[in-house]
């Protein structure tokens, strides 16, 4: 009969007496009652390497072989610093402690339980709100000893551990939804994890979708791993989605199967208001009124996006004053510069000088004439330098929109040729095609 050396010769009960003293023992199966874990019954050939042959490595921290002993409570190697070599807990134990100087006791089942609460926090198997991130560990506490693991990495979908005293390499992943850790060994769960709070490691930002971001089928389903659905693009392959809800008979993969986009709206319609140049042909359109010498959008209430004061609103033709230049009355205005339709009732182009309540021309406006707020002289229109409104519709403009002139400058476009409607001291306001510009 092969001799055994004096530690290997220890009952069952003996290593379970040390093993709670040094805390390094994991869990038995039930069938065994040598064995710690099943990963053995898992395994075609459980033949490990050498005593204290390196496994795997995390983080400065190796986990090694415990030769013939693995899967059992003894050790290859005698009792270490952290605990026997090299059972579970000796791993985990001896990574804590040289990380963040943490040490603690018990069997592989008890850790979670005997964690110190102050420099270690405890969490469930599925915490969704605390994920585990690298340098955790992963207990077992199933059976009399349980079994740990350190987290090495956590992805998306997975979740890699480094261990000892298991069949393998040292190495498992495991799955992961973002909340739960998927069971292994014919269903045995994890039952949680311990997380230093020295730890600073992040959890895995979640994988991204290289599909999500893409807005139409065509542009998707030219992607090699992309499909559409219902307006929404996402990872799939020619038999459905992978992540999105989608009836077969709407899963577009090939661009053929891509319905033709639609037709852009038309644009707006051109401003009837603004081509009118005068107040009678403005009055007689049944949504324009006449005011400062402009034809613009409105009610009889006033006009829509722009300025008049309701006495200068022009609704009806018969408010319209026949143009003239010798029929202008300044009877009851202050002395100064007024245009012919700024209370003179005289010709909207051309620019009169009242004096005692006598009207008399001071200048014809060839560009038109421009009304200024009450106290403030009215002037002609400077003519137009530069600017050309070849191509456009008749309205207003400001200089940087379509007109190429002086940007602080307002241009009235009447039959492709532009002329100046006012200089913009506050800067001028651009409106999407169909609505006059206008001065701030």
């Amino acid at each position: 009969m092969t001799k055994r050396s004096p530690l290997r010769s220890r009952s069952t009960a003996g290593i379970a007496i040390l093993a709670s003293m040094l805390g390094t023992a994991c869990a038995p199966d039930g069938s065994d009652s040598n064995e710690m874990n099943p990963s053995r019954a898992y395994t075609i050939n459980c033949g490990m390497p050498a005593c204290g042959t390196p496994l795997a490595e995390f983080d400065g921290t190796a986990a090694y072989s415990n030769a013939g002993d693995t899967t059992t409570g003894e050790s290859c190697n005698g009792a270490g610093a952290y605990g026997l070599q090299y059972q579970c807990v000796e791993l985990v134990m001896r990574h804590f402690s040289t990380h963040w100087g943490l040490r603690w006791y018990g069997n592989a089942r008890a850790l979670l339980d005997n964690a110190p609460r102050s420099t270690v926090a405890v969490y469930a198997n599925g915490d969704r709100a605390h994920p585990p991130v690298p340098g955790d560990m992963l207990v077992w506490a199933y059976g009399l000893y349980g079994h740990v693991a350190l987290i090495a990495a956590v992805r998306a979908d997975a979740v890699d551990i480094i261990e000892q005293n298991v069949c393998g390499n040292g190495r498992a992943t495991l799955g992961y939804d973002g909340a739960s850790i998927a069971a292994r060994w014919g269903g045995r769960v994890a039952t949680g994890w311990a997380h230093a709070y020295a730890n600073t490691a992040s959890p895995s930002p979640p994988a991204t979708d290289p599909c999500s971001t893409i807005t139409n089928c065509g542009t998707c389903t030219a992607q090699p791993n992309c499909g559409w659905c219902d307006g929404h693009c996402g990872v799939g392959t020619s038999s459905g989605p992978s992540a999105i809800r989608c009836g077969s008979d709407r899963w577009h993969w090939h661009s053929g199967d891509c319905a033709a986009p639609p037709p852009p709206p038309p644009p707006p319609p051109p401003d009837a208001c603004a081509a009118q140049s005068n107040c009678s042909a403005c009055t007689a359109l049944p949504t324009c009124g006449w005011c400062n010498g402009r034809c613009a959008t409105g009610t009889a209430s006033g006009p829509t996006g722009v300025s008049c004061g309701s006495d200068r609103w022009r609704w009806y033709s018969r408010d319209c004053t026949p143009p003239s230049t010798t029929g202008a009355n300044c009877a009851g205005y202050n002395d100064g510069l007024y245009c012919g339709d700024d209370y003179v009732h005289g010709d909207p182009n051309t620019l009169y000088r009242c004096t005692g309540g006598v009207a008399s021309v001071e200048q014809v406006c060839s560009a038109g004439c421009s009304i200024q707020p009450a106290g403030v002289n009215d002037r002609c229109v400077a003519a137009s330098v530069g600017a050309t409104c070849t191509g456009l519709n008749n309205g207003l403009y400001c200089g940087n929109d379509h007109v190429r002139g002086d940007p602080n400058t307002l241009y009235r476009c009447s039959a492709g040729v532009a002329s100046v409607e006012a200089r913009c001291a506050s800067g001028c306001q651009v409106f999407p095609d169909g609505r006059n510009d206008r001065c701030y």
